[in-house]
């Protein structure tokens, strides 16, 4: 009997990660992690819970997060990345969280995590200078690329898994288009890139270089059109912070920037400035999302303020940030739009 509870006890363990996690402490506080809404951004809950064997409830309540993403296949699997302590996932839509127990992806800082949406086991995961890819669904990962400096963005083409694209502090944005095997840089664009963007339908890539320029390609990033031309009256709008493909809408971008929030709705030939409560220029825009049913939908953040639009930034609701920190990561749910999910960071002074 008591060897097959030992049994038992191996086996449910590592399930749960007892031990493995231990984020809060009091000199870094506890309204950081992720939160989440299920009346789209009226009402918040954090939900950092860490499931233990013992019993005794572990969470991530102290760390900063910088990036969430979800599963294409299955909604209720979510994936964090933080500042300090790697990446985390849920399996039942933030209600309890583990973390990987491969010590390559369960520390340091994580920008980026892209789920392949034809095959949920494959998971890539940007932590600082390297990609690494699991493909047994969390077990193990291995490295598949390393720069000479930090991943920034990283984005599997929904249409075509295969191919992945990745951009850097340095500027350079490179391709894969055999999963992560072989990988050929495409160009460097002089500055760090904030955003690579990639339409779902056509070969069309956009790739935003923060305090610089905005670019298109139509062949999958052989060549490049600069689109920055057409932001030349409105000062501070090519200090980017986020650029957003509207799901719904094939030609429809939103970009933040100091400026605020710009839209095009021709692929990027014209933009305009959407009319926001935030004045231009006053706040730093953190976080931005749109709707997978409606461009009409937005949500933005700044450092302690979340912003809804239901009529494509006619009028604005604002509410107070359920934390101290700025939300850093905004995610909708794709089935449901009243879902919606918040990453958190506390800003350096």
């Amino acid at each position: 009997m008591k060897k097959y509870l030992l049994l038992i006890t191996l086996i449910v363990l590592p399930l749960f990660g007892a031990g493995c996690i231990q984020f809060n402490n009091s000199s870094s506080g506890t309204d950081g992690g992720v939160f989440k809404s299920v009346d789209a951004g009226v009402n918040w809950k954090q939900k950092t819970l860490i499931p233990t064997v013992s019993g005794t409830p572990r969470s991530f309540s102290s760390a900063n997060v910088l990036a969430l993403a979800q599963d294409p296949l299955d909604r209720l699997a979510l994936y964090a990345g933080t500042r300090e302590n790697g990446m985390l996932y849920t399996y039942d839509g933030g209600e309890s969280w583990d973390q990987p127990k491969d010590a390559n992806v369960s520390k340091g800082k994580v920008n980026a995590v892209a789920v392949d949406p034809q095959n949920k086991c494959n998971i890539y995961v940007a932590l600082s200078n390297k990609l690494f890819k699991s493909s047994d669904c969390n077990r193990s990962f291995s490295e598949i690329y390393r720069d000479d400096t930090e991943i920034t963005s990283l984005v599997i083409k929904n249409s075509y898994p295969l191919k992945i694209y990745l951009g850097t502090t340095k500027g350079f944005v490179v391709k894969s288009q055999d999963a992560g095997r072989t990988w050929t840089p495409l160009k460097n664009f002089g500055g760090k890139i904030v955003d690579v963007v990639l339409r779902p339908a056509d070969d069309t890539v956009y790739v935003a270089v923060g305090r610089r320029s905005l670019w298109r390609s139509g062949d999958g990033g052989q060549n490049w059109t600069d689109l920055s031309a057409a932001f030349k009256k409105m000062s501070g709008s090519l200090d980017m912070t986020k650029l957003v493909l509207s799901p719904a809408a094939a030609n429809t971008l939103i970009m933040a920037s100091k400026y605020g929030l710009l839209r095009t709705n021709d692929g990027g030939d014209t933009w305009e400035a959407l009319k926001l409560l935030t004045p231009a220029g006053k706040f730093d825009i953190y976080s931005l999302a749109i709707d997978s049913k409606t461009s009409n939908q937005i949500y933005y953040s700044t450092a302690s303020m979340f912003y809804k639009t239901q009529n494509g930034g006619e009028a604005w609701s604002a509410k107070k940030l359920p934390s101290s920190r700025a939300a850093t990561a905004l995610l909708i749910d794709a089935a449901d739009s009243n879902i919606v999910y918040m990453g958190v960071t506390k800003l350096d002074k």
